[in-house]
């Protein structure tokens, strides 16, 4: 009679540990056997918080967000005001980054992204063709989201969890109910285009809706150089171990 409260009492552990996962952890049971080829996205991560998204407005949900943090795939993103502007400052030649998150309550079909020239008071053009809009896939990791370990382990084998992390281009995809998408802009301003404040659009749209998100950038008169031309010292340090 012990060994059998013992026993059943594991499973309890067990099967409560499983249960309470972290954000964007997958249940270890589910783990797949990984392999060396392309690996398509992992869906079967579940939210922490169910009730949050039912705090969300339903349809198509955009925000330009930090480029700093992680938006995970059946989280509500952290965002208290949907922002619908991205303004920024660059060199001639420079490379500016933006992040869009996009998330809905009810799935939407044929979400595709819309780039505008950027165009200024004199009527000059920043071209769209130097706008480049990724789709941002979901990974194994394994390490949650703000690890503290700063080192070259491979983590626990038995558990994962789904990053946002690897870039795609972005022709449309469909979104889920009860989940998140990062898109990751690009923009490299042309070394030879004029000094000034560039404005457009990129629109957000799905089947039923379209959201309108404004871009201005600030092109400074200063040319970075190629990074052939850059001058600096790098210097690596190897680890046989990895």
């Amino acid at each position: 009679m012990k060994i059998a409260l013992i026993f059943f009492g594991f499973l309890f552990l067990v099967h409560t540990g499983y249960s309470q996962l972290q954000k964007a952890q997958i249940n270890p049971a589910r783990i797949p056997e990984l392999n060396q080829h392309y690996l398509d996205e992992y869906t079967f991560d579940v939210s922490t918080n169910p009730e949050l998204w039912k705090k969300q407005k339903n349809g198509l949900n955009v925000s330009v967000a930090t480029t700093n943090e992680l938006y995970l795939r059946t989280e509500v993103p952290q965002i208290s005001q949907q922002n619908a502007v991205w303004e920024t400052t660059g060199w001639k030649g420079e490379r500016l980054n933006a992040q869009l998150v996009i998330w809905s309550t009810d799935t939407l079909r044929q979400v595709r992204l819309e780039v505008k020239d950027l165009v200024n008071s004199k009527q000059k053009v920043l071209s769209k063709e130097n706008v480049k809009v990724d789709l941002v896939r979901y990974v194994l990791s394994n390490f949650p989201y703000g690890a503290k370990a700063q080192n070259c382990s491979g983590g626990s084998a038995d558990t994962a969890y789904l990053m946002p992390d690897r870039f795609e281009l972005l022709n449309r995809f469909d979104l889920p109910g009860n989940t998140v998408r990062p898109v990751w802009i690009t923009i490299d301003i042309p070394a030879d285009v004029e000094a000034g404040s560039y404005a457009g659009t990129i629109d957000v749209i799905s089947e039923a809706q379209r959201k309108t998100l404004n871009v201005k950038v600030n092109v400074q008169s200063h040319n970075l150089p190629k990074p052939k031309d850059w001058k600096f010292r790098l210097h690596l340090w190897q680890n046989p171990r990895a």
